[in-house]
């Protein structure tokens, strides 16, 4: 089962209500950042894999994500995430949540 959503707001929301096992986190979100998304999360009682994604190339961001907990940091385009994702799909039943997965940020 595959969730989509265009912020961080609902994110959250999505995360509270379908635990997810896997999710796929823009950093520039409307309403909420992926950061404060990634906060909140981890401060719940999900644990989920997160793998952040993002157009910034900075090195302060990559090492807060990982203060944070993600478990992968991909520079956009992010063709090879979705290769992983599908990997893990068929080897095991895992509910996902993508979060605004697009070039343009």
């Amino acid at each position: 089962n595959t969730l989509k959503c265009m912020d961080g707001n609902t994110a959250v929301r999505l995360c509270d209500t379908e635990k997810p096992d896997i999710i796929i986190l823009d950093m520039m979100l409307p309403k909420r950042s992926g950061f404060l998304v990634l906060e909140r999360i981890r401060a719940g009682d999900v644990n989920p894999i997160v793998i952040m994604v993002t157009a910034n190339e900075g090195k302060r961001h990559q090492q807060y994500a990982e203060a944070l907990g993600v478990e992968g940091y991909m520079l956009k385009p992010v063709r090879r995430v979705s290769r992983r994702v599908g990997t893990c799909r068929r080897t095991r039943r895992i509910r996902l949540i993508c979060v605004k997965l697009n070039t343009s940020s």
